[in-house]
């Protein structure tokens, strides 16, 4: 019992810090604001005081807040963190990021952590930019931020809309595939892997048909799709979401057959069915039907409806990201890569089936691949 009550303890401060990181990085909570009590962040998480505590303490170890004595805890203003050795940028870093409304509510600020921290640690700075993926000058600003950096790394889906690449740095994609003939290596869900554990977890749930939504435009799901038509075995009913800027057309989604699977290529896409769901039913889709999504959306983004999910650690993502940039800039004219990172499938359980209120994890079945570029 004792084991389990520090394995809790362990996971719940690491709960605050990843959330508290992110508020940070997302500018929710600005430099000089005031973190949520104590009080509140048992509440949040399901914790002990000792271990929000925890979490506090780590995070003020990296230097992310302080303590005001009789006033609070609060973020630490950005001049105080230090960069590097001191001696100024080794490089420079940009982050382009397709969310205009803000990262509060976006897997991309938890990637955006890792990206931070490890080129802080390499001794470089990153800039984040804004452009909407919807944007009709996409590629020219893209090859116009460029100019002044030494790595870029795009955050979301852009090669859907571009049928180019000109940079004059390398660049690292995260969800994306297209590595545009050598300028882009790119980095996700590993397809292969996260196909073979969808597959048994459907397996596992005796579901003998397959409703699989896919969006064929999108490459980095078309993919997601593509290994797991080839590898599911059973009977297989493909809806094809044409449209990913509606929310009505997946809205109306038949998930009335509990023997069904319903297999989403990402968290989005699940979230769009999910959500009128409760507020049609008052009930949670993923404790009624056999669900799952891909890409561990429903894990990190808080107004997320909850799902069965293969995932990745999103922070872990961002920094083997600037890893696979930093290789690059390290080695000029080296190509491009595809790599996937195994997901882990994380499945979803009711409150009141909950030992400790979280959800369990289980390894996917296939180590990393890394598909070098032609």
């Amino acid at each position: 019992m004792a084991v389990n009550r520090e394995n809790k303890r362990e996971s719940g401060y690491r709960d605050v810090v990843n959330y508290l990181e992110a508020q940070i990085v997302s500018g929710v909570l600005a430099p000089g604001a005031r973190i949520p009590s104590l009080r509140r962040l048992c509440g949040k998480f399901n914790i002990s005081m000792g271990t929000a505590v925890r979490g506090i303490e780590v995070l003020a170890a990296r230097g992310k807040v302080e303590t005001r004595r009789g006033s609070g805890v609060y973020v630490k203003s950005h001049a105080a963190i230090p960069a590097g050795n001191g001696a100024g940028p080794r490089f420079r870093v940009g982050a382009v990021i397709a969310d205009t409304s803000g990262l509060q509510n976006s897997y991309c600020a938890h990637a955006l952590r890792g990206i931070m921290e490890a080129a802080l640690e390499a001794g470089g700075v990153v800039q984040v930019y804004y452009i909407p993926v919807f944007n009709h000058k996409l590629l020219p600003d893209i090859t116009a931020i460029s100019r002044d950096l030494d790595l870029l790394i795009l955050l979301g889906e852009y090669d859907w809309k571009m049928k180019a690449l000109d940079s004059n740095c390398p660049v690292v994609g995260i969800e994306m595939e297209h590595i545009y003939g050598g300028v882009c290596s790119c980095i996700s869900v590993d397809s292969r892997s996260a196909a073979e554990t969808a597959c048994g977890f459907f397996h596992d749930r005796g579901c003998r048909l397959v409703r699989m939504v896919e969006i064929p435009h999108l490459p980095v799901h078309w993919e997601r799709a593509r290994y797991f038509r080839a590898l599911w075995d059973g009977e297989l009913e493909v809806v094809t979401y044409r449209d990913p800027t509606s929310v009505d057309e997946i809205s109306v989604l038949d998930v009335s057959d509990p023997e069904v699977g319903y297999w989403f290529s990402s968290g989005t896409i699940y979230q769009r069915r999910a959500l009128p769901y409760r507020e049609t039913t008052g009930r949670v889709l993923a404790a009624e039907r056999h669900v799952l999504s891909i890409d561990g959306k429903s894990l990190v983004v808080p107004q997320y409806e909850p799902s069965n999910t293969i995932g990745v650690d999103w922070y872990d993502l961002g920094v083997a990201a600037f890893e696979e940039g930093r290789r690059r800039m390290e080695n000029p004219g080296s190509s491009a890569r595809r790599i996937g990172i195994p997901g882990r499938l994380h499945l979803y359980q009711p409150p009141a089936a909950k030992a400790d209120r979280r959800r369990s994890s289980v390894s996917a079945p296939v180590m990393e691949t890394a598909c070098v570029a032609s």
